[in-house]
C-alpha cells in the first residue's frame, strides 16, 4: 500500500511502427524538425513546439526501421542515386589528391563540384507545397494528418508515372 501511493507508473510511449499507419505529416516533422517524438501516436495533434525531442534508442530503432520499410516499398529516386553516386566520387578524389598531392585532381574535383550543382538547389523542401501539388492532380484535398506515408508515396508514384 505504502508504495502504490509513491509510485507512479510511467507509460511507455506509443509509437507508430509502419509507413502505412504514420501520417505523412509526421513523417515531415520527424525529418524537418529532426525530432523522433513526432513517431509518438500523441504528437499527430499536439502543436509542432509542445512535440518533446526523442532520441531513445526505441525511437532511433523504429526511425531505422520506417526508413527501411519505405525503401523496400519504394526505392531510391534516381536523382537522388545520381547525386550521391557524384557526391561519393567528389570524395574519392579528394581522399586520392590528400594522399598523392596531386594538384591535378583538385581540377578534376571542381569540374565534378561544378556539375554537381546544376542538381542542387538553394530552396529548401517545401512538403506543404508538394502535398498541394499531389492534391490538385488527385483531385481532392489531402489531409496530411490522416493520409498515411504508404498512401502518399504511392500517390505520388502513381502520378509521376502517369
Amino acid at each position: 500500500m505504502f508504495k502504490s501511493l509513491f509510485s507512479k507508473s510511467v507509460k511507455e510511449p506509443e509509437y507508430y511502427e509502419s509507413i502505412f499507419k504514420l501520417p505523412i505529416y509526421n513523417w515531415f516533422k520527424a525529418m524537418d524538425k529532426n525530432n523522433l517524438g513526432f513517431l509518438r501516436l500523441d504528437s499527430t495533434f499536439k502543436p509542432t513546439d509542445k512535440v518533446d525531442q526523442d532520441n531513445s534508442s526505441t525511437a532511433v530503432n523504429i526511425w531505422h526501421s520506417l526508413i527501411n520499410e519505405n525503401y523496400e516499398e519504394f526505392g531510391q529516386d534516381s536523382t537522388t542515386l545520381d547525386i550521391l553516386e557524384q557526391k561519393r566520387d567528389i570524395g574519392m578524389l579528394e581522399v586520392e589528391y590528400v594522399i598523392t598531392k596531386n594538384k591535378f585532381l583538385l581540377t578534376q574535383i571542381e569540374i565534378k563540384k561544378g556539375k554537381l550543382t546544376i542538381f542542387d538547389t538553394d530552396k529548401e523542401f517545401d512538403y506543404n507545397k508538394e502535398i498541394g501539388i499531389i492534391s490538385k492532380c488527385l483531385g481532392y484535398p489531402i489531409n496530411p494528418k490522416e493520409m498515411s506515408v504508404y498512401q502518399y508515396n504511392s500517390a505520388k508514384n502513381n502520378i509521376k508515372n502517369g
